[in-house]
C-alpha cells in the first residue's frame, strides 16, 4: 500500500515515516513538502493513505482538500496540525477520515492509522469537547451572526446582509453570547480563533 506523508517540515515527515515503518510494514512511503508536490505525486500514483499537514508555505489544505479528494477518491486522509480553528475544522471535517494534533503520542498516531486503514472508522483526537458542546447549542442563525461578527461586521452591516431588523440582530447576538458564556466581541473572536485540537 502506498502512503503519502506531506508536511512542510522535513523532520516531521521523517519522524512520521519512522513511526509508521515500525508498525505497518506493508506501507510504502512518498513525501511532499508543498501542496503542489501533493498534487504531482497523486497524479503519478495511487495512494491508499494520505497523512497531510494543514498548513504549507504555498497555502492551506482547506483550499485544496476537494481537489485532493477528487484525484484520490479512495484514499484515506488523516490531517495532522498543531492548530486548527473551529471554522477550519468545519471546512475539512466531511472530507477527511481523521484529524490529529501534531502533539499526539506515538500510540495515538498508530491507533489512528490502524482505525482509519483497517477498521474503516473515522478518528478524532484531543478536541475541546466543552467548546463543541457550547457551539452545538447555537441555532443556525446565531452561528451565522457569530461568523459575521468574527469577520468584522457591525449591526448595521448585518441588518443589510441578512435582511433582519437591528433589534433581532441584537437579540440573536445576546443569545449567542449567553450560550457561549462570553460578554463581548473580543472574547468571541478569541474563543473561535483558538485551536480545537
Amino acid at each position: 500500500m502506498n502512503c503519502l506523508i506531506a508536511d512542510d517540515h522535513w523532520i516531521v515527515r521523517k519522524g512520521m515515516i519512522s513511526i509508521m515503518e515500525n508498525h505497518f510494514s506493508d506501507l510504502h512511503f512518498d513525501q511532499a513538502g508543498r501542496i503542489s508536490e501533493i498534487f504531482s505525486t497523486l497524479e503519478k500514483k495511487s495512494c491508499h493513505l494520505l497523512l497531510l499537514d494543514f498548513f504549507y508555505t504555498d497555502g492551506a489544505l482547506k483550499k485544496s482538500i476537494l481537489k485532493i479528494k477528487s484525484i484520490s477518491n479512495d484514499a484515506k486522509i488523516i490531517v495532522m496540525s498543531s492548530s486548527i480553528t473551529y471554522f477550519d475544522y468545519l471546512e475539512i471535517k466531511d472530507h477527511v477520515d481523521a484529524i490529529l494534533s501534531k502533539q499526539s503520542s506515538q500510540a495515538a498516531i498508530i491507533n489512528c492509522v490502524q482505525k482509519v486503514l483497517f477498521e474503516d472508522t473515522s478518528y478524532i483526537n484531543n478536541y475541546h469537547q466543552l467548546f463543541f458542546d457550547k457551539v452545538d447549542l447555537l441555532s443556525s442563525r446565531e452561528l451565522e451572526i457569530v461568523k459575521l461578527i468574527i469577520n468584522g461586521y457591525g449591526n448595521k452591516e448585518m441588518v443589510n446582509k441578512l435582511d433582519l431588523k437591528e433589534n433581532t440582530i441584537s437579540t440573536l447576538r445576546k443569545r449567542a453570547f449567553d450560550k457561549l458564556e462570553i460578554d463581548n466581541n473580543v472574547e468571541l473572536i478569541n474563543l473561535f480563533m483558538q485551536s480545537v485540537l
